[in-house]
C-alpha cells in the first residue's frame, strides 16, 4: 500500500490545502498534511517524510529559482535507510510567477458586483494608514478583505487563526481557472487516494 505526504509551510497553506481535497478525503489524517511553520525547517520533519511520494506546497516568494533551490538543499540532507528521498515541488501561487498563498487566493475571490468596490475602497484604507511595516502584508490585506463581508462572530475567529473560511462560496471562486496549475498538481495524489491503495 502507498504512503504520501504533502508539507506546507503554515496554518492558511494547511487549511487550504484540507479544503480543496476534501471531496476525496472524508477526514484528512493528521500526518497526512504536514505544516512545517516556515521555508526553512523541512529538516525537522525528517521523520515524518518517506521514501517517496513527498509532495511540497510553498512559496515563490521573490525568487523561484532561490525558493526551489531552498527546499532542495534542506532535502538533500535527508535520508531514509541511507537512501535519497523522493519528492515534487509546486510553488505558490501558480509554479511560475513570484508570490505566495495569499497571492493565489486574491486571484480567486468570487467575481460579484461589489467586489471591485470593496477592493478599492479598502486600498484606499490601506493608502491612508500610518507608515507601519504590517501596511504592505498580504496577510493583513486578505484579514480585511474577508471582513468586509458579513461574518459571524465563530467566523471572525476562524480566520485570526488564518482559516480564511474556503466553504464560503460568496467569497471563493473554487472553480477559477487560476487554480488549475495547483489542482493538476495534487491529481496524481487524488488518484492515490481514489485508487483505495493509500496508506496514511
Amino acid at each position: 500500500m502507498q504512503e504520501f505526504r504533502i508539507l506546507v509551510e503554515g496554518i492558511s497553506d494547511h487549511a487550504f490545502i484540507s479544503y480543496l481535497l476534501k471531496d476525496y478525503i472524508n477526514k484528512i489524517p493528521q500526518n497526512f498534511i504536514i505544516n512545517t511553520e516556515g521555508k526553512d525547517k523541512i529538516k525537522l520533519f525528517e521523520s515524518s517524510l518517506l521514501l517517496e511520494n513527498n509532495y511540497f506546497i510553498f512559496d515563490a516568494d521573490q525568487d523561484l529559482n532561490e525558493a526551489r533551490k531552498n527546499i532542495i538543499q534542506q532535502i538533500n540532507h535527508i535520508q531514509i535507510s541511507g537512501t535519497p528521498i523522493k519528492y515534487e515541488i509546486f510553488l505558490l501561487p501558480n509554479n511560475k510567477d513570484l508570490g505566495e498563498l495569499e497571492t493565489l487566493l486574491f486571484s480567486i475571490i468570487r467575481n460579484q458586483s461589489d467586489k471591485e468596490e470593496r477592493l478599492e475602497c479598502l486600498e484606499k484604507y490601506w493608502q491612508c494608514l500610518p507608515n507601519i511595516p504590517k501596511k504592505n502584508d498580504y496577510d493583513v490585506r486578505l484579514y480585511e478583505f474577508i471582513t468586509s463581508y458579513n461574518l459571524n462572530k465563530d467566523q471572525k475567529e476562524e480566520i485570526k487563526k488564518k482559516n480564511y473560511l474556503f466553504d464560503r462560496e460568496d467569497i471563493w471562486d473554487m472553480e477559477s481557472k487560476e487554480l488549475e496549475p495547483l489542482k493538476s498538481y495534487l491529481n496524481p495524489i487524488i488518484n492515490l487516494i481514489n485508487s483505495s491503495a493509500v496508506d496514511f
